[in-house]
């Protein structure tokens, strides 16, 4: 059975985030699994979610992913692909993405939203997420997103099998080791956006954030625009059911 699957990352602190967008994402097309790290207990599937032994932090983000491509693969090892997104993450239309991914299955890698990495060290604010002493190089590479990216069946026992998973970004990585496997990324553009759990107003009490409403280059959620800028304004369209 060559069912799809849409992995959903969520992590422990956040937990009602993923089991909302699990519902979110849910479609007949694809099966749907949400992702936590917790190393405390063995790797296992609740029927809900799945729970991993690795870390929950971001810099082991990668080998999350890794861990869940790797499970999913032996458990459903005759699966179309993989479909990987955030719990922050939210299409405009679900069905768009049910299509994309119907129509471009065979394709090796493909997203949402293609980036070019130039060669050369780490930024410093990506640096310092690492205490090994040793500011890392990256390569250049082309890679997709996290937001959104598909890796086909054929593709999953290349990312299963490579030591290259340890630290960087998720997204970044992933591009490497398929450049290097000589798959450049293919684009499909969507529109969708991203809801952070920070705004940039401190007196900001409302607890879903989007990207999509921006105030010189800071984060200001959706309640704060509406409400004319102000930090208040978030507890009284919380009180009011506020939805985003």
């Amino acid at each position: 059975m060559n069912v799809p699957i849409l992995l959903i990352c969520g992590c422990q602190k956040y937990k009602e985030e993923l089991l909302r967008a699990i519902k979110r994402f849910e479609h007949s097309s694809y099966r749907t699994i949400g992702i936590i790290g917790d190393p405390s207990v063995p790797t296992h599937f609740n029927g809900v979610y799945l729970s991993l032994e690795v870390e929950d932090t971001y810099e082991a983000l990668p080998m999350k992913i890794q861990t869940a491509f790797a499970w999913i693969y032996a458990n459903y090892p005759n699966t179309a692909g993989i479909f990987k997104t955030d719990d922050d993450i939210y299409f405009d239309n679900i069905d768009t993405v049910v299509q994309q991914i119907r129509t471009h299955q065979s394709i090796p890698y493909w997203g949402h939203r293609l980036v070019v990495a130039e060669a050369g060290p780490y930024r410093q604010v990506d640096y310092k997420r690492y205490s090994n002493g040793v500011r890392p190089i990256k390569e250049a590479a082309r890679y997709c997103g996290g937001n959104g990216y598909w890796i086909s069946n054929l593709m999953i026992p290349t990312i299963i099998n490579s030591s290259r998973f340890t630290y960087g970004a998720e997204d970044y990585i992933m591009g490497t080791i398929l450049n290097n496997a000589g798959h450049e990324p293919v684009h499909f553009p969507l529109k969708f956006n991203q809801y952070r759990q920070k705004c940039w107003r401190k007196d900001c009490t409302y607890k879903i954030h989007s990207n999509s409403n921006n105030n010189n280059g800071l984060y200001c959620c959706r309640a704060c625009q509406l409400g004319g800028g102000h930090g208040p304004a978030c507890e009284k369209a919380t009180a009011g059911g506020f939805r985003l």
